[in-house]
């Protein structure tokens, strides 16, 4: 059995040896130290798996390189990890405790911290003991205490008018002779000016929307990509990157336009969570005349005004439904709105393309509300006829259609006969060359071009095997859906189990226009090409 060794080293640790930093927590001295100590002890023989996990905080538990050791533990790939003290392993006091006490015990993984003296055979049947628990807390302190401090730092520098912000809001860019501040985009700022203007004149949102993308004003995302910036995600297909109403409502909330920084907004739960809160009014933390403004505080708050005149519809959307996740406007290619009930003449649920209605009119996607039933109905329609596809082409085109291509074995094994023919015709060059009957120059090359031969053969070898592997997968796919074909044709109800197994998406165009893509459309039209 193998033994595995867990490295971590924090980005807090990217100054060690300066100022008193343990310089022992390196991942090489980390290593030699775990070294030394499976050579103290006879027991703990066996080939060393690393895991390192290098610039990694211990308060998070999502770590690339402890996933991969947890995934091979549960694999048996070894028995044994070592850590050099239970800091390493995680600052989390609590998640350490359930992984020394619930999860290693059950995937029947012997837990090593070196430095904390602990070594999870002497605790069998017990929990912790008090060193050990209070070695843990201190871990969950010291994260914790380092957080407010990296907070802290970050207040300082909020409260003399800096930012830490990476990416300023449309309408600034980071100013390059003076670090964190911001510097007015003039192009991008007559624009946010122009937002405020019409907002302040009573224009509401879904107005400023329409003129803007019918001038064909780029939006934030387009204009960062024209100026060689990053965009960020976009979601939607390029013809449809268009102002939106909610952007517009983000334009004219941002308070920052009136040269102020604004910080805070969000605050963590917890020390090393992600789970954040919105800060309350009080909480944020707001520099006043940080930075050069694009428009007044007069001109702001009347803006804001817009907003008292909007009517906010808080519409409850339920947590689950048969369709989500699996549907989509097929025109913008984002996910369909889901509501409970049809607010027009239908008191039943819907789908309907929000950015339809975001967008105004330069949008392409379709306006209409499209009833649950309708597409359900239509998505079972296509599960069933293709399904009665998979029994005709299992039924009427022959069994033997949908099993791998016979010839296929054959030539895998003529190939395989083939290298190995040349291989002892390597031998028997050595022997010949060793007996004085050829030239070291002759076997040389004679050998040079029998194995690249070989390695041409093994090169085709390959993709045989690969081929015949997808015909064998093909074929287990083809009869597991012919053996639920029967069930899923009596179906007069599209169900959970059909949407999880069987469709991958559901693109709706208009009301008569719906695609779906199901799982296995290609595996089929592929075996009745074939």
């Amino acid at each position: 059995m193998k033994i595995a060794f867990y490295l971590r080293l924090s980005i807090a640790d990217g100054d060690l040896g300066r100022d008193g930093k343990d310089e022992s927590n390196s991942i090489e001295n980390q290593r030699n130290l775990l070294e030394s100590y499976i050579k103290q002890h006879e027991e703990l023989n066996g080939d060393v798996i690393e895991y390192i996990d290098d610039g990694y905080s211990g308060t998070k538990f999502d770590r690339p390189a402890f996933i991969r050791m947890i995934e091979d533990a549960k694999k048996k790939r070894f028995h044994t990890i070592l850590v050099k003290d239970l800091s390493r392993l995680g600052r989390d006091y609590i998640i350490v405790g359930d992984y020394i006490d619930q999860i290693f015990p059950i995937l029947g993984v012997r837990l090593i911290a070196v430095n904390s003296n602990y070594d999870s055979k002497n605790y069998v049947g017990k929990t912790l003991g008090l060193d050990m628990t209070v070695s843990n807390l201190v871990n969950t302190m010291y994260s914790r205490d380092l957080s407010k401090k990296v907070k802290s730092s970050m207040m300082s520098k909020w409260k003399q008018g800096k930012t830490t912000c990476g990416n300023p809001p449309y309408g600034f860019v980071k100013d390059v002779n003076a670090r964190g501040t911001w510097a007015v985009d003039p192009e991008a700022a007559k624009i946010v000016k122009w937002i405020f203007e019409m907002a302040a004149s009573g224009c509401n949102t879904k107005a400023i929307v329409n003129q803007l993308n019918m001038q064909g004003i780029p939006t934030p995302a387009k204009y960062r990509l024209m100026n060689g910036r990053s965009p960020g995600p976009i979601k939607t297909v390029e013809s449809e990157v268009l102002w939106t109403t909610t952007k517009i409502r983000d334009v004219l909330q941002r308070y920052e336009y009136t040269g102020a920084f604004v910080h805070n907004r969000r605050i963590l739960v917890r020390p090393g969570s992600r789970s954040v809160r919105k800060a309350l009014p009080s909480e944020l933390i707001i520099t006043e005349d940080a930075h050069n403004a694009i428009v007044s505080k007069e001109t702001f708050y009347k803006a804001q005004e817009i907003f008292q005149h909007q009517k906010q519809h808080a519409v409850k959307v339920p947590n689950t439904y048969l369709l989500k996740g699996k549907i989509r406007c097929g025109n913008c290619r984002l996910a369909l709105a889901y509501r409970a009930a049809h607010r027009a003449a239908h008191n039943e649920p819907f789908f309907y393309c929000s950015h339809a209605l975001n967008t105004g009119s330069s949008c392409k996607c379709c306006t209409d509300y499209y009833l649950e039933r309708k597409i359900e109905a239509a998505v079972l329609a296509a599960v069933q006829e293709q399904m009665q596809v998979v029994k005709s082409v299992y039924e009427n085109e022959g069994r033997t259609g949908i099993h791998p291509k016979s010839d296929l074995t054959k030539n895998i094994n003529d190939i395989r006969r083939r290298c190995e023919v040349k291989r002892e015709d390597i031998a028997n060059l050595y022997i010949s060359y060793a007996e004085g009957f050829i030239s070291l120059d002759s076997f040389n090359a004679r050998k040079e071009r029998k194995t690249c031969e070989i390695k041409e053969l093994e090169e085709e070898l390959t993709k045989l095997n690969a081929e015949n592997v997808s015909g064998v997968e093909r074929r287990d796919r083809i009869i597991g859906l012919y053996n639920m074909a029967d069930a899923i044709l009596a179906e007069d109800k599209l169900t959970e189990e059909m949407m999880k197994n069987l469709v991958n998406m559901v693109y709706v165009y208009d009301s008569d226009h719906i695609e779906v893509d199901l799982d296995f459309s290609d595996l089929i039209q592929d075996v009745v090409k074939s």
